[in-house]
């Protein structure tokens, strides 16, 4: 015999017909559905651009609702992406966990893909979903030589303490590297001068800058009349 059973988004039982026939095919579609078991830090990730052979990880944090999860497993088609932590997850009620995903371009391509993070049993699952986005720049075989002029990711992001600002230059060239608010005005600069070609750090320390409200922020690079900006978010 065969056993269907459908789940409300809450994780309750919500409908379970039995069957006797050998075989049995079906399928069912729900549109703007989400699961309330377990909740997302995000609905996408952004890696931005990186240099082939080099690597980009964000963390993604899991939050319990009111019952144990037991995460089995994370699925992720083909692409540049991976998750590192191993599996099961077992949460108690309120808990949370951080999962690192991890952006490994392997060709000078954008690539787009979407992680499930899945929960349940071998008849029952549950899934959430986080979009991934990310560029490769470079030329392949060659790692971490840069291209082009590029203002990279900005990381963390969200940031409460200090955010590392990551950046290329095609060749030698006078810099300006700083943060604006909403209103356009320079709030922090980070780096001035010349700079050399490949890729850069600086540090904007965020959380020292106490008069500065929680918010949306934007670094801002500019060199040889170019000029690439990122957003921040500043948490207090």
């Amino acid at each position: 015999a065969a056993k269907l059973t459908e789940l409300h988004a809450d994780g309750s039982k919500a409908l379970e017909v039995g069957f006797q026939a050998p075989s049995i095919s079906y399928r069912a579609f729900r549109a703007s559905w989400r699961t309330t078991q377990f909740s997302l830090s995000a609905d996408s990730l952004d890696f931005g651009a990186d240099a082939i052979g080099d690597s980009v990880t964000r963390n993604l944090t899991i939050r319990n609702g009111s019952r144990t999860l037991n995460i089995k497993g994370f699925v992720l088609a083909n692409s540049p992406f991976v998750v590192r932590n191993p599996v099961p997850i077992v949460l108690a009620p309120g808990a949370t966990s951080t999962i690192q995903v991890k952006y490994l371009p392997n060709h000078p391509v954008s690539s787009v893909a979407r992680l499930y993070v899945v929960t349940g049993n071998d008849t029952d699952l549950v899934a959430q979903s986080v979009s991934l986005h990310g560029v490769g720049t470079g030329t392949a075989g060659v790692p971490g030589e840069a291209t082009e002029f590029a203002l990279h990711d900005v990381s963390p992001n969200p940031v409460s303490a200090i955010a590392r600002v990551r950046f290329s230059l095609p060749a030698a060239a006078a810099v300006r590297v700083s943060v604006l608010d909403l209103q356009g005005r320079e709030v922090a600069v980070l780096a001035r001068g010349i700079q050399g070609a490949g890729r850069h750090e600086v540090s904007w320390n965020a959380g020292a800058s106490r008069r500065l409200p929680a918010g949306l922020y934007f670094a801002r690079i500019e060199s040889a009349g170019r000029t690439a900006v990122r957003s921040i978010v500043l948490l207090r």
